[in-house]
């Protein structure tokens, strides 16, 4: 069985060395009260969650923990519906998480050497 999100909330609550209360703590909803207890993380952490989290839970676990929305998304799509990201690889989908932290500035940056590579690749391919 796929652990993903398992995973994820347990190896980056060790990171930050947060107790289940805390992460539980942090998991605050749209209305600003805590959206789960420390018993429901812990079954999480342990994978024996059987009723998928919904979107609020989801959302309250990138924020506790930290965590990229879109990162955590994927961790529990591919756990709790078997549905594998559309991203290549893993350094893709980290890249694409990081992504939506830069500002505008760093993004065009980053087209521009991509640009580059691109060129430069083109023209060495017709090289050939």
């Amino acid at each position: 069985m796929n652990d993903d999100l398992s995973r994820l909330v347990r190896e980056r609550r060790a990171e930050l060395r947060y107790s289940l209360r805390a992460v539980s703590d942090r998991m605050i909803g749209p209305d600003g009260a805590p959206v789960r207890k420390h018993s429901w993380v812990e079954s999480l952490e342990k994978n024996k969650l059987v009723i998928p989290p919904a979107y609020d839970d989801v959302a309250a676990i990138a924020q506790a923990l930290d965590l990229p929305l879109r990162q955590v998304q994927d961790a529990a799509a591919a756990q709790f519906l078997r549905i594998k990201p559309s991203a290549p690889c893993p350094e893709f989908r980290r890249f694409m998480a990081a992504w939506e932290h830069l500002t505008d500035d760093d993004k065009q940056r980053i087209q521009d050497i991509i640009k580059v590579f691109s060129a430069r690749r083109a023209a060495t391919s017709a090289g050939e």
